[in-house]
């Protein structure tokens, strides 16, 4: 009798390991062969900012401060995979809370087949490995909804949970409409009320940071949620892919979105009679904040973009999984899973490659440290070091030798690349780091143009 009902607990507990191993070899896999890109930078620079500081709008806007002050606490000369470390921790976590709650909800199957599609979704493991805040933005949205479908909220948990993943990424605001009609669904005194005392907490950071966005305008490159950035929105959700159209991949995207796609109408297709399911709220739960922020963007200056609603993909490959395992026919659904798997083994054997492109196609193989330390050696310390582009000067905050003493930004790049709200901070913080805005002088010695 012990035996039969130790088992599953057993069959649970290795594939819930299984889960977290195959997680964590995708998230640390060549976590170090590349140095930290040009919004890995703007993440260290603000690690390493006064902590004083780190709280003020006019210092990280547009993203909120909670990820940049835990990294704060690492040692400014610390390596970047130690820099990397808490975005894999927090994506690993994501994976097991999520791969434990399908565990006990529908059972091991299930709960094996999602983990393994949200342990292996490439763009999962993407923001899993960056210095930024998206894994942690991830991990808190959905751990508070989970929670909340497990009705395991407490009062504390309604009022600083939603108010935590704001702070780690604004967009979580769009979040908060589905907390509060699940909150107004049953013993509303006890979760209204401190949600609304969590969105009292909220306005402390935000109404500054609005009045300051809107003395600083300035134009953005997003996009508008429409329902063609919608439908893309989707795919790339489900294909784990919203960094490169490269076309060596492009095979790979088509059959995951398929597959997910059908997994995704599979599910629904039996849930039109469960309208008090968790699987239909959890569904309700992942879309509604696009819905809400599609009347709001028309008022505001920050615009659509697919990274904003990353915990809303998470929860849409989940949802996809459950309806794949529905599939009745074994041989069937390893198929199924089988191209899913390979599609996404595909993908990211692409981003494991050092020269992976960046958002904007520009490919990874550049490695300021070994430039910069060959031009000290060539030029000396008496040099003029000129950056003509902002990643050069932003690499060599982190990885230029101290050699680099006069160091100088082209004030056209400063212009260009910054947006007005992020000129203040990063006034100071060149300031602080030694490198001055304008163009040096021939006669003050020798010049050097990095790019």
């Amino acid at each position: 009798m012990s035996r039969e009902a130790g088992g599953p607990h057993r069959s649970a507990g290795t594939v819930f390991l299984i889960v977290l191993g195959v997680a964590a070899v995708a998230r640390l896999l060549f976590l170090g062969q590349r140095e930290l890109w040009l919004d890995e930078l703007f993440s260290y620079a603000f690690a390493i900012t006064p902590r004083s500081e780190i709280f003020w709008p006019s210092t990280t806007l547009p993203h909120a401060p909670l990820y940049f002050l835990l990294i704060s606490f690492l040692p400014a000369d610390a390596s970047d995979i130690a820099f990397r470390l808490p975005s894999v921790l927090f994506g690993i976590t994501t994976v097991g809370i999520l791969t434990h709650f399908v565990i006990r909800r529908r059972g091991i199957r299930e709960g094996g087949l999602v983990g393994l599609l949200l342990a292996l979704n490439p763009l999962a493991v993407y923001w899993s490995r960056e210095v930024r805040m998206y894994a942690l933005y991830g991990l808190l949205v959905t751990l508070m909804i989970l929670l909340v479908l497990s009705e395991r909220l407490s009062f504390w948990g309604w009022m600083l949970l939603p108010a935590a993943a704001f702070y780690t990424f604004p967009y979580a605001i769009f979040y908060f409409p589905w907390l509060l009609w699940e909150a107004l669904r049953r013993r509303w005194k006890e979760r209204a009320v401190p949600l609304l005392c969590g969105f009292g907490i909220v306005l402390l950071w935000l109404l500054p940071a609005l009045y300051y966005s809107r003395s600083h305008p300035g134009a953005h490159t997003f996009d508008r949620l429409t329902p063609h950035t919608a439908i893309v929105f989707l795919k790339q959700s489900l294909a784990g892919n919203a960094l490169t159209t490269r076309p060596r991949i492009r095979l790979a995207i088509l059959t995951a979105t398929a597959l997910g796609s059908a997994g995704l109408l599979f599910l629904l297709g039996g849930l039109r009679e469960k309208k008090r399911s968790w699987e239909r709220r959890l569904f309700v739960g992942a879309l509604s904040p696009l819905a809400f922020y599609y009347p709001v963007q028309f008022f505001i200056d920050s615009g659509f973009t697919y990274r904003a609603f990353f915990p809303s993909s998470l929860l849409l490959v989940l949802l996809s999984g459950l309806g794949l395992a529905k599939i009745k026919v074994r041989f069937l659904r390893w198929i199924v899973l089988g191209g899913m798997l390979l599609s996404y083994l595909w993908i990211l054997s692409l981003y494991f490659q050092p020269a992976f492109p960046y958002n904007w196609n520009t490919p990874r193989t550049r490695r300021y440290a070994v430039e910069f330390s060959k031009l000290a050696e060539t030029n000396g310390s008496e040099a003029q070091w000129y950056f003509r582009t902002f990643p050069a000067a932003m690499a060599a905050v982190r990885y230029a030798p101290p050699s680099f003493k006069r160091k100088f930004l082209d004030p056209e790049i400063w212009t260009s690349q910054l947006l007005p709200m992020e000129r203040e901070y990063f006034g100071r913080f060149f300031q602080r780091q030694g490198i001055i805005v304008g163009v040096p002088k021939r006669k003050d010695g020798k010049i050097v143009e990095i790019r």
